[in-house]
């Protein structure tokens, strides 16, 4: 679900775009979820199929340049990595990450990041970018919590951005949901 009041509502083309792209990365995140015993969901891949007749031909062609990118097996970070870079291709947004979401820790863990000058949540004390941060501080915790897109044309005048990377102006961030939860958080920035 898409929602913001006024200027800053999604565009038929934006919100198509991440409407296109629910659907795979939920059944990737709930399959990946199925073999990972500290992140558990409810409901199988198959309940996350959308029918050909739910789909807008624009949605179809997308799913399927997609789906013929991605013929070969693949990990759940590599589909990632490749979702994120084909939003930052199609979008035009200069930056993203992908990031999964962890219920009983109420925490965000980043998965694949690209075109950041930096980590997107900073680096540990032994120089790794940080991986996992609480969610009840950022704009992707808050995504979490909600499971609602929030699209920040201005990120400083919003008090749940933390500013990591200093360039960022703009951010559209979004859950992929299922079941009501958000399974993962998808990032794209702009300067």
């Amino acid at each position: 679900e898409l929602r913001a009041p006024g200027p800053e509502s999604l565009g038929p083309a934006d919100q198509e775009l991440i409407v296109s792209l629910l659907p795979l990365l939920a059944a990737a995140i709930v399959a990946e979820f199925a073999t990972n015993s500290a992140l558990s969901v409810v409901g199988s891949p198959a309940a996350l199929q959308r029918l050909p007749s739910d789909l807008t031909s624009s949605q179809n062609r997308l799913l399927t340049d997609i789906t013929a990118d991605m013929e070969e097996p693949r990990s759940l970070g590599d589909l990632l990595t490749a979702v994120l870079r084909w939003a930052l291709d199609t979008t035009g947004a200069e930056a993203g990450a992908v990031s999964l979401v962890d219920h009983e820790s109420h925490d965000v863990v980043l998965q694949v990041f690209e075109g950041y000058g930096m980590a997107p949540f900073g680096y540990d004390h032994v120089g790794e970018p940080q991986r996992r941060h609480t969610w009840e501080h950022s704009v992707a915790g808050k995504v979490a919590r909600d499971a609602r897109a929030v699209l920040l044309r201005d990120v400083s005048l919003d008090p749940d951005y933390q500013p990591v990377v200093p360039e960022v102006r703009a951010e559209l961030a979004f859950p992929i949901v299922h079941a009501g939860q958000s399974l993962a958080i998808l990032q794209l920035d702009s300067p």
